[in-house]
């Protein structure tokens, strides 16, 4: 007995049974990690399953599933997404996360049927998918962002400021985000008065100039005399479309008739607000074109604002705090043309 017990000082003893635990702790983790994935998989598909039997159409049978139409069905997912067919891209994808099961492309697809639901204008649906997804990949910053927009859209803010935390983690840049967030967080708080609000937002601006144009455009809504106040000389062409159709009521005809600024006089002298100075330039074309225009006697010129988007290449015919196509925030490109005015007239059907 006595030699049975020293062969345990033997190192190769040691060395053998070090290894054996390492093995097994391996081999356990490795199971256990199985059964998670598994159970993740198993959860995932019955959610989707939830949605299968009122907008799948595909007949998986008549259409048995192979590698070599994953690629074409997700490039007519995509294409009737483009088009606005959510109907048929949504079946499609349906049908691509059920059969695939490779990692990579199975998060992609939910992704990618996550934003045809927000598309769509199904926010619940788009928010299962992305959080079922999460749930299995959590440090996914595409689904993060995916599904700050959707909280952003359901008036959720602060669930969307949490997850530009969660970001921040991940290494993103969050700044323009954050700062996003608290505009809005600030606009639709009712534990502020309209005063707090306008100084909060003017110390916003301050600290993120890109806010500029958001916050006077708001000002004029909260307090008209603070908006005056706010006025940047040096940024009047960025925000010429809120001067050119801001109502009559919340003009302030002290400041503009006795302003030294030549482009905001001259913007509204070619509104016929103020009279005409042939000595005023703008030197903004479309203004100037109109003043010398009505110089002329010619008085039915009129310009037509559109907003493009540089990231999605869009173009829209309202301002946007985030882009409606690509969801960028805060990115428009001002665009002016000159066109006829357009004259209403009042019908009246006593």
């Amino acid at each position: 007995m006595d030699n049975v017990f020293l062969s345990y000082n033997d190192p190769l003893v040691s060395i053998f049974i070090l290894i054996t635990l390492v093995l097994s702790v391996s081999l356990l983790t490795h199971l256990f990690g199985n059964l998670k994935k598994e159970k993740q998989q198993k959860k995932l598909e019955n959610f989707l399953e939830t949605f299968e039997s009122k907008d799948c159409s595909l007949d998986f049978d008549i259409i048995p599933f192979s590698s070599s139409l994953l690629q074409p069905l997700r490039l007519l997912a995509l294409a009737f997404q483009k088009n606005g067919e959510y109907h048929k891209a949504i079946p499609l994808y349906l049908y691509l996360i059920k059969n695939n099961h490779e990692k990579s492309y199975h998060d992609e697809f939910l992704k990618e049927l996550a934003s045809t639901y927000l598309k769509s204008g199904l926010m619940a649906r788009a928010k299962s998918t992305l959080v079922s997804l999460l749930e299995i990949s959590p440090r996914d910053t595409k689904a993060l962002y995916l599904l700050q927009i959707i909280y952003e859209m359901l008036h959720q803010y602060k669930d969307a400021d949490e997850i530009s935390r969660s970001l921040k983690i991940l290494g993103e840049d969050t700044t323009q985000l954050e700062a996003h967030f608290r505009f809005f967080e600030i606009l639709n708080s009712k534990s502020f008065s309209p005063d707090e609000k306008t100084d909060l937002l003017i110390a916003l601006s301050s600290t993120h100039k890109s806010f500029y144009r958001q916050v006077l455009h708001t000002l004029f809504k909260l307090d008209v005399s603070k908006a005056w106040e706010f006025i940047d000389d040096k940024r009047i062409i960025e925000s010429l479309d809120i001067f050119w159709t801001l109502p009559a009521s919340k003009i302030n005809f002290d400041i503009i008739e006795k302003t030294e600024n030549q482009p905001l006089k001259a913007i509204f002298m070619a509104r016929e607000i103020i009279p005409y100075d042939k000595n005023i330039k703008s030197n903004i074309f479309e203004i100037d074109t109109i003043l010398s225009a009505r110089n002329s006697g010619k008085n039915d010129i009129d310009i037509q604002f559109n907003y493009f988007c540089p990231s999605c290449k869009a173009e829209f015919p309202l301002a946007y705090n985030r882009c409606p196509s690509c969801y960028s925030i805060d990115k428009f490109i001002l665009k002016k043309r000159l066109e006829q005015k357009i004259e209403l007239e009042n019908y009246s059907l006593l």
